[in-house]
């Protein structure tokens, strides 16, 4: 099955068009089949989104939440969420001010604040360790 495209301009096409052609053309797989496939991942992941979300927000229990996303990810969340909230208070207690609440917005801002804890927190071992350990 072809995709459907303007083979006229090729450089009009939709980057849809365009993914879909090279998938094609690489995998030797029909639209079809690749478009099936594409559903079935972006459907998982957007599950997987939305659950790690609900957890966060703490709409889902926990046993919910090890159900949908297994008991790794759930408690990756849980590790990121104690982080966060340790930030906070610690933030909270030199600002001196009772509005900060943790707070999470989205998986992908837990994450990175997860990330840039870990970070810093291995430069602060890192640069804690004797030299001839290094």
């Amino acid at each position: 099955m072809q995709a459907v495209t303007d083979q006229s301009a090729p450089a009009l096409q939709h980057p849809i068009a365009q993914e879909l052609d090279f998938l094609m053309q690489r995998t030797g797989q029909d639209e079809l089949t690749l478009l099936s496939q594409a559903m079935r991942l972006g459907l998982g992941l957007l599950y997987s989104q939305t659950a790690e979300q609900a957890f966060i927000d703490d709409v889902l229990t926990r046993a919910e939440a090890v159900a949908a996303l297994g008991p790794h990810r759930v408690a990756e969340i849980e590790y990121a969420k104690m982080l966060v909230s340790r930030t906070n208070q610690n933030r909270s207690s030199v600002s001196c001010t009772s509005r900060i609440k943790p707070r999470i917005v989205s998986v992908m801002a837990l994450t990175a604040q997860v990330t840039e804890l870990s970070l810093h927190g291995a430069e602060t071992i890192y640069s804690r360790l004797p030299r001839h350990c290094i």
